[in-house]
């Protein structure tokens, strides 16, 4: 066992998404990481290609199952508000997710994202919590997302559209580990 699995140091992949680096937001929101005494291992600004953010992706039919009865979720609350919303209506989890999927390649491919290879003890579930819920709207203060976000996912799927929620952080150790091949080759 290796001196960082006996501590429980760990690494994780922290993206600074193209919404916040526009906004003018990076250092913001690596201090977050900074004050929960998050080691830098490796960072770069980079303007991700098609191909990378569909590695990053996968099309793994649980995430797309779930990511999907999300979306189809938020579509029937809009239809229940009478609230118009943009793109295809979906009925079957996987198909909404798979458009999920594309939007969020889209989103990504060719536009600047900070990705930085963090280390920290438990880093993964610390850096979730140092993030908070995905969706900006519900995620509490003092989290990034809680802090800086200004989205929802019901606006989101009103205009058909990922959630801007600033970051994207791995979301377990093995996601991390796979995340920080394909970001940084190691």
């Amino acid at each position: 066992m290796s001196d960082s699995e006996d501590s429980g140091v760990s690494k994780v992949l922290v993206l600074v998404k193209p919404e916040a680096v526009r906004g003018g937001q990076i250092g913001l929101i690596l201090s977050y990481f900074d004050k929960a005494n998050f080691h830098v291992e490796d960072i770069k600004m980079v303007c991700p290609t098609r191909e990378l953010i569909e590695l990053h992706y996968p099309p793994d039919p649980e995430w797309l199952a779930i990511a999907g009865g999300h979306w189809i979720k938020a579509q029937e609350t809009l239809r229940e508000q009478g609230t118009p919303a943009l793109g295809p209506v979906h009925t079957n989890a996987v198909d909404a997710g798979e458009h999920l999927r594309e939007l969020l390649v889209l989103s990504y491919a060719d536009q600047p994202v900070v990705a930085v290879a963090y280390s920290a003890k438990n880093a993964v579930a610390t850096a979730r919590k140092i993030c908070g819920s995905t969706d900006p709207s519900v995620a509490a203060k003092g989290t990034i997302r809680g802090d800086l976000g200004d989205d929802s996912g019901l606006q989101a799927t009103a205009e058909d559209r990922p959630i801007q929620n600033k970051v994207h952080v791995s979301s377990s150790d093995g996601d991390a580990e796979r995340e920080l091949q394909l970001w940084f080759g190691n």
